[in-house]
């Protein structure tokens, strides 16, 4: 089996700087929220993604680019209702 090489990326693929303004625009189109913190009021289903507003590098709860919903629910009406989440998006 032969490998083939690409001298070149096609014309069609974006650089890395356009890639992430693609991936910005596309995030803002989708309002998905930003938060500083787990979220811990208001309503969520499974899926749902809190983007975290101050990353850093650093060990702890910031080092992640956010939560996602994995257990529905509302804050405030039971504990055992509450939503769960869980951090995504190791930063290293």
């Amino acid at each position: 089996m032969s490998r083939a090489t690409i001298d070149k990326p096609p014309a069609d693929l974006p650089d890395e700087r356009a890639h992430r303004v693609m991936i910005a625009e596309y995030v803002r189109a989708q309002h998905i929220p930003y938060l500083d913190h787990e979220p811990t009021n208001g309503s969520y289903a499974r899926g749902d993604l809190i983007l975290n507003s101050e990353p850093t590098a650093a060990a702890g709860a910031s080092a992640y680019v956010g939560w996602v919903c994995v257990q529905s629910g509302t804050f405030g009406l039971t504990p055992a209702a509450d939503p769960v989440f869980k951090t995504y998006g190791g930063i290293s």
